[in-house]
């Protein structure tokens, strides 16, 4: 599950000075059973629960572990195009996002629930806006939701289809309260008659379960979500023009969040700009004070407060349906090393969106001189 899932394994072998590249993980998972590398680096929930296993896994000569990651999460969610009048209103977007099922998504239970702009790190808002924060935020008290000024969002803890009623429930609600009712053909519709109806624009073959679950959801509630999937140029190509409704995205790893991505991702002055990361359209003059004394800050005290005052303005104005995260590398490993106790935080290479864990080629050692036969 999730975005990075569907991406070709990227894997190298280190042995007599040869390197090797897999594109399709199919073969890169029966070469590594073969032992043809060392260690793989699993990015699919469903292949680490299904196929990491077998003979070599239950006599030792494998293991199965996972590493908990001491980076910061990009967010991966599903991005609203504000540019469209369906999603000007706050009380739709909210109300869109209830209809996301995480648990039915997360069957395999290997991923968390994003939570916020910066999950999984110290920059993440909690709890009730800090002094600090709330310096920053005061300004444009009237611009903003008043949920900014209470709890950071988390996501709901209770599970099972009474939550998902629940949820579908203060859903409608909110969407009565915006103007759009159910019709007697079972439609929803607003007071001119239009049907509430958009497109979800997806990579051919990866409309999944995820998609699957969020239109049921939305038909329950008089909604239909079409999915339309394209080839790589088209969804470059309309994605570059801002020609989507809803698309799903996420944002590289960190360690210290990129304020230049950010910027990019939120400001107003790239709302306008084809081909640039601000893919919702989002024009807002706090997010833009915000992002700048995310710049200007001169201590860490100060990134924080502004990183976790951005985070409530970007969480609480639904601009976004947050996704999943996954908080450990997945990783099955010939017992052929020996490993050190405490595992270095951050120790890696960034390449794109992803953040790949170096640390074994730097600072495991082999056990034995020879190593353990594969077969």
């Amino acid at each position: 599950m999730g975005a990075r899932s569907r991406c070709p394994a990227r894997l190298l072998q280190f042995r007599s000075d040869v390197y090797r590249y897999y594109q399709d993980g199919a073969v890169a998972l029966e070469a590594f059973k073969a032992g043809e590398f060392d260690l793989l680096l699993e990015y699919s929930a469903r292949t680490w629960a299904r196929q990491h296993a077998g003979s070599k896994w239950r006599d030792g000569r494998i293991i199965k572990q996972e590493f908990p990651t001491g980076f910061g999460s990009g967010l991966q969610s599903y991005e609203f195009n504000l540019r469209r009048p369906l999603f000007q209103d706050i009380r739709v977007r909210h109300a869109l996002a209830l209809a996301y099922d995480f648990d039915a998504v997360n069957v395999y239970r290997q991923y968390k629930r994003a939570y916020s702009l910066f999950s999984n790190s110290e920059f993440a808002a909690s709890g009730s806006p800090t002094p600090g924060e709330l310096a920053l935020l005061e300004p444009y008290r009237s611009r903003l939701p008043p949920a900014v000024f209470g709890p950071a969002w988390t996501p709901r803890t209770d599970t099972g289809p009474h939550a998902v009623r629940a949820g579908l429930l203060e859903a409608r609600a909110l969407l009565e309260a915006a103007g759009w009712k159910i019709a007697g053909d079972g439609v929803l519709r607003n007071a001119k008659g239009e049907p509430f109806e958009f497109e979800y624009l997806e990579d051919i073959g990866g409309g999944g379960r995820a998609v699957a679950v969020m239109q049921r959801n939305l038909e329950k509630l008089g909604i239909r979500m079409k999915l339309r999937e394209v080839d790589f140029a088209l969804m470059t190509k309309r994605q570059e023009t801002f020609d989507f409704d809803l698309m799903q995205i996420r944002t590289a790893d960190f360690t210290l969040p990129k304020i230049e991505d950010l910027t990019d991702q939120y400001g107003s002055k790239s709302a306008d700009e084809h081909g640039s990361g601000n893919l919702r359209g989002l024009k807002s003059a706090a997010v833009d004070f915000l992002l700048e004394r995310m710049q200007g800050a001169r201590s860490l005290a100060q990134l924080q407060n502004a990183s976790r005052a951005l985070d409530r303005v970007i969480m609480q104005g639904w601009y976004q349906i947050p996704d999943l995260y996954a908080p450990t590398d997945r990783v099955s490993r010939w017992d052929r090393f020996g490993i050190p106790a405490t595992r270095p935080r951050f120790y890696t290479i960034e390449s794109g969106l992803d953040v790949w864990p170096v640390w074994p080629l730097t600072t495991w050692w082999a056990k034995d001189a020879a190593p353990a036969a594969a077969h």
